[in-house]
C-alpha cells in the first residue's frame, strides 16, 4: 500500500493535479531569446534601440529593457518556455517609429532544460511626421477653439 501511495505522490508531483502537466514540467526550464535590429531602409544594424519584452500578457512578467548593442544585437535570458511574448522596439530620440513583434517561446522539455531561440532580424523604419487638420465641412475652415491631443506612450 505504501508503494502505491509513494507512486501516486511521485506522479502527482511530476504531472501536477490540475491536468496541466506541461506547465509543471516547464517551471525549471528557461529560454534565451535573441535577435538583431536593423534600419528598414538601409539594412544597417542599429545600436541604441530599446527592446522591451512582455511575457504572457502579464505586466508583472515584463522584463527590463535591453538596449541593442553596436551591431544591433539584443538578448533576453531566463524566459519561460512555451510563453507568448511581445517585443517592443523603440527609439527615445523619435527618429525611428516604435515597432512590435509577437511570438511564442519554444517549449522546454525536461531532457533539455534550457533552449536558445532567435527572432531573427527585425527592421525598424524612420518615424513619419503626420499633420492633422480639422475643418468644418460647411465652411471648409478651421474650427475656433477646437483642440485635441494624442498621447503616445509605452504599450508594454
Amino acid at each position: 500500500m505504501r508503494g502505491i501511495i509513494a507512486l501516486f505522490m511521485c506522479l502527482l508531483l511530476l504531472y501536477g493535479c490540475d491536468n496541466n502537466s506541461s506547465a509543471i514540467l516547464l517551471i525549471d526550464g528557461t529560454v534565451t531569446l535573441s535577435g538583431r535590429v536593423i534600419d528598414g531602409r538601409s539594412g544597417k544594424p542599429l545600436s541604441g534601440i530599446i527592446v522591451s519584452i512582455k511575457i504572457n500578457g502579464d505586466w508583472k512578467r515584463q522584463r527590463s529593457s535591453e538596449t541593442a548593442r553596436e551591431e544591433g544585437d539584443f538578448v533576453f535570458t531566463n524566459l519561460p518556455g512555451n510563453a507568448d511574448f511581445v517585443l517592443q522596439f523603440s527609439d527615445l530620440s523619435g527618429r525611428y517609429a516604435t515597432t512590435f513583434v509577437q511570438g511564442k517561446t519554444p517549449e522546454v522539455v525536461v531532457s533539455s532544460p534550457s533552449f536558445s531561440s532567435s527572432v531573427g532580424t527585425q527592421a525598424v523604419y524612420p518615424a513619419v511626421k503626420t499633420t492633422l487638420i480639422v475643418k468644418d465641412v460647411a465652411t471648409n475652415s478651421g474650427i475656433a477653439g477646437l483642440s485635441f491631443s494624442v498621447s503616445v506612450g509605452n504599450v508594454l
